[in-house]
Formats: structure tokens, sequence, C-alpha cells
């Protein structure tokens, strides 16, 4: 599952990723279900430091609404998770 800092570090990435798409329905689905809007440092450490939370906001960031993910992002979060 990698570390608690790797977490973050991809949680973050995640997030702006999300909000680099420009997609309302992408925003819609992530700021409900992933990370909140305007995430804080205790938000990211909160969902890093659960790790069932943090899988379920990983199955989210690689549901078909994010089908433009970049490859590189996938490898770090399959990476983190075994």
């Amino acid at each position: 599952m990698g570390t608690k800092e790797q977490r973050i570090e991809l949680l973050k990435g995640m997030n702006q990723y999300v909000i680099d798409l420009g997609d309302e329905e992408a925003y819609d689905t992530w700021f409900t279900l992933g990370v909140p809007d305007e995430a804080t440092d205790d938000d990211y450490e909160s969902i890093a430091e659960d790790l069932t939370l943090w899988v379920f906001v990983c199955k989210i960031y690689t549901n078909k609404n994010f089908k433009n993910i970049r490859t590189w992002n996938l490898s770090r979060i399959f990476y983190a998770i075994k």
C-alpha cells in the first residue's frame, strides 16, 4: 500500500489532475465521493490513514469519468496499493 506519505502525494496528484480536467461531471463525482473540494493537508492525511477509504478514492479516480487519465498516474497507484 505504500507509505502514508506516498499515499498523500498520490492523492494530491490525483486531485490536481481532476481539477485540471476542466470537466464539471468529473468535478462533481470527485469532490462528492473522492477528495473534498479545496482539500487541506488534514483531509489528505485523513484519507491516506484509512486504507479502505484510500483504496475507494483510487477506484473513483480510475472510474470511467476520468478515462483520459495519464498512464504514469495509474502505474504509481497500482504500485502503491500492492
